[in-house]
């Protein structure tokens, strides 16, 4: 009975044994967390627990908040085993969180110099804090505050329920800083024709600005000013001839609404018509070279020739039908200047009536300008 009892006590303490050898061996053989300090005037929404990031991803946590030598907060920071360890040029900074006073520690890992074991402490003059916006509130008096506390609560007032139109109004403002930019850097290409600009402009300001030029300017400005005051005061006149062109544009409008069809259909026989105009007056052409010299005394015979018909028509309209011939054979013909009238070989009255008559057939054979040049020189 009590060999029993000493075997299950043997066993109970080797098997506690055991566990404790095994714990110790993964607490030995899992990865610590590596340490850092860094000393901060104000330490003021850090407590333990607060995140540690870098490029905004959590990699660690702050530990610890105590004060340090010279009255100056020390913080602790845990990292996680991969992103450790930390260069020597490493920097942190303090910054909000959110509105509430909330702080994080944003570390800067480095990239130059040795590595910092863990444990070891940052010097101060790499431990930034970044001011806050309770801090900018208290710099003002207690009405400035008051006055900018309503501002802010009269400000989410008026964007309450805009959020959406907001979100595109700060996204259009980015795609106008953008462009703002690209003109920048443009102008920033071309500083060197800018300063030529700049130098051409100051020559045209050094002349202008001469004592002979003052003159000048006033009265090209007084010229300016009495021409805008011309155009204000014809301003009336100018509305009511811009009112009637609107009217007449419109009833234009009117009056060929409907008539698509039909010009097109003009438009479209246009070509054959131009062609056959070509084709009738490409016959005239020797025949008009010949009367334009003589268009004046064309006029005139028609204007003083026999009157065949003579009266109005029904709208009112006065017509006239004057005979034009041939001098042979009008009795009462304009006869021209006597410098124009070319010597005939014989009196008018001795040429026989049949040569006369042969005559006006060969200017009728002729055609039309040929049958009206037909008394003229």
């Amino acid at each position: 009975m009590r060999s029993r009892l000493r075997r299950g006590i043997g066993w109970a303490v080797g098997f506690a044994a055991l566990i404790a050898a095994a714990t110790g061996l993964g607490r030995s053989l899992a990865p610590t967390a590596y340490v850092l300090r860094f000393p901060t005037q104000d330490a003021s929404g850090l407590y333990p627990g607060s995140e540690v990031m870098i490029a905004g991803a959590q990699v660690g946590l702050v530990t610890n908040v105590s004060v340090g030598s010279g009255g100056l907060a020390m913080v602790t920071i845990d990292l996680q085993p991969e992103y450790a360890p930390v260069h020597r040029d490493a920097t942190v900074a303090i910054r909000p969180k959110s509105l509430l006073g909330e702080m994080y520690v944003a570390l800067d890992p480095g990239q130059g110099g040795s590595t910092l074991p863990s444990g070891s402490t940052l010097p101060g003059l790499q431990v930034d804090r970044s001011t806050d916006l309770q801090q900018v509130i208290d710099t003002f008096d207690a009405p400035t505050r008051q006055k900018l506390q309503t501002l802010i609560d009269e400000l989410g007032g008026g964007l309450a329920g805009e959020g959406q139109d907001l979100n595109t109004t700060l996204a259009y403002g980015k795609d106008d800083l953008d462009q703002l930019a690209s003109i920048a850097t443009t102008l920033a290409q071309r500083s060197q024709d800018l300063q030529t600009v700049i130098q051409d402009l100051n020559v045209v300001l050094g002349e202008l600005a001469r004592s002979d030029r003052r003159q000048e300017v006033a009265q090209l400005i007084q010229n300016t000013e009495l021409l805008l005051a011309n155009l204000d005061r014809e301003q009336a006149q100018l509305q009511q001839a811009i009112a009637a062109s609107d009217g007449a544009l419109a009833r234009a409008a009117r009056g060929l609404g409907g008539t698509e069809p039909s010009l097109a259909g003009v438009f479209a026989a246009l070509p054959t018509t131009v062609s056959q105009g070509e084709l009738l007056l490409e016959g005239l052409a020797t025949d008009s070279g010949a009367l334009l010299p003589h268009l004046d005394q064309l006029i005139r015979s028609i204007d003083e020739g026999p009157i065949v018909f003579g009266g109005e028509d029904a709208t009112g309209y006065a017509t006239r039908i004057s005979l034009v011939v041939g001098c042979s054979t009008a009795g009462a013909c304009f006869q021209p200047p006597a410098a124009q009238v070319q010597p005939a070989a014989a009196p008018a009255a001795t040429v026989p009536s049949q040569v006369q008559t042969q005559s006006d057939q060969a200017l009728l054979r002729q055609g039309l300008l040929g049958f009206l040049l037909g008394g003229l020189p």
